[in-house]
């Protein structure tokens, strides 16, 4: 049943990166929420969105721009001008009220010169950014892309993070002027407890096993070495299984160590899965160990599907798992004690199960909806009240 609009109807153009990263998922669900809401959505990314599936959803437009064909650019055609393109095309029909770039690099600087060429049309709109980590901690380590990125976050018309502490150290980075809205992630309701179990979860737990898992893109600051010696902790005490979902550049170097260790026999590698919400139910534990996460989507979807996470502290994680039975923390780093905040976890597991379900509920998509429609009218708002002073 569609969700009741409280704000008048909207063209949005929302642009992301297509990967399992949170700032594609979170676009993805947006521009779902937003056209259950009657707003006229198009989502802009360089291929369907990993969260869509083959075909889009019911009400979102997804548009897949695609670069000049010539032997020229074949090498060095950037997406950002592709981008560009496909957004001015779609405006000539639907012209956008709100341009939102998941993720500032590039799409807050192709959104700035869209913007600037709708402005010259006669089609002005306010450009609106959501930055989801390391957009801030990752690119601004270079003070090339820092100032330059800095220029296109201070001239938006509304920015938001998806976390407190992201928010703080955006503000830090960038010495930015402005103020940013706080507007955290949400969970999807496919990710719930009432599953039946992963074929791969119902083999551990037949062989009397802790089923165990831990969903990166395996990327350097997600750490997957320390799960894996964290893992190796908790094997220590318990017989247990690993399960590693997802695929990346450091997933061959954590299937080294498990063998260095000798529990390669205990890590099951998984590869990428598209229904990732069919593998959280009935697991025991996820294991989160990045060296810094901005908000920790992967933490709150194994929350909502009633699964205990043992989490290194860093970034908004504390605040999904600060209070309440079903989260541990460990300092960033450290494999063994992450492995013993693990164990804290697994006694009194329906307990914590239920205080994992308790505590996702606060992240619904109906409270992250109210917050981006209450951020596209004030800005739209503030752009009428600079026109007509």
């Amino acid at each position: 049943m569609p969700l009741v609009n409280k704000m008048a109807r909207k063209t949005v153009f929302l642009s992301c990166h297509p990967s399992a990263g949170g700032s594609g998922v979170v676009a993805s669900e947006l521009a779902l929420g937003l056209a259950e809401r009657e707003h006229d959505v198009h989502l802009f990314s360089s291929e369907i969105p990993f969260r869509y599936g083959p075909l889009p959803p019911k009400g979102v437009t997804v548009h897949t721009p695609s670069p000049i064909h010539h032997p020229l650019f074949q090498k060095t055609m950037p997406h950002g001008f592709a981008l560009a393109q496909s957004l001015l095309c779609q405006a000539q029909s639907t012209p956008p009220d709100i341009l939102h770039a998941h993720y500032a690099f590039p799409f807050a600087l192709v959104h700035q010169y869209v913007a600037g060429i709708l402005k010259q049309r006669g089609q002005p709109c306010q450009q609106v950014v959501t930055l989801h980590g390391t957009d801030t901690t990752l690119l601004a380590s270079d003070p090339c892309y820092l100032d330059l990125i800095r220029q296109a976050l201070e001239r938006v018309d509304g920015l938001s993070a998806v976390s407190s502490s992201l928010a703080l150290e955006t503000l830090s980075t960038f010495g930015l002027t402005r103020s940013v809205d706080v507007i955290p992630n949400w969970v999807s309701p496919q990710f719930h407890p009432h599953r039946p179990p992963h074929p791969a979860i119902a083999a551990a737990h037949s062989a009397n096993e802790v089923a165990v898992l831990h969903l990166s893109n395996f990327r350097p600051i997600k750490r997957p070495d320390i799960a894996i010696k964290a893992f190796s902790t908790i094997l220590a005490n318990r017989p247990a299984r690993l399960f590693l979902a997802g695929d990346g550049p450091e997933k061959e170097g954590a299937l080294a160590l498990a063998r260095s260790l000798g529990i390669h026999n205990r890590v099951e590698s998984l590869g990428s899965l598209r229904e990732i919400e069919t593998l959280y139910p009935t697991a025991d534990l996820l294991l989160s160990s990045s060296d810094h996460e901005s908000f920790g989507l992967a933490v709150l979807e194994a929350l909502a599907s009633g699964v205990p996470v043992a989490s290194t502290a860093v970034g908004g994680v504390p605040d999904l798992l600060g209070k309440g039975s079903h989260g541990a923390l460990a300092s960033a780093g450290d494999g063994q004690a992450l492995g013993k905040a693990a164990l804290t976890l697994l006694v009194n597991p329906k307990d914590r199960s239920l205080s994992a379900i308790n505590r996702a509920k606060d992240f619904s998509p109906e409270i992250a909806l109210e917050k981006y429609e209450t951020l596209y009218s004030r800005v739209s708002r503030d752009s009428r009240k600079r026109v007509n002073p």
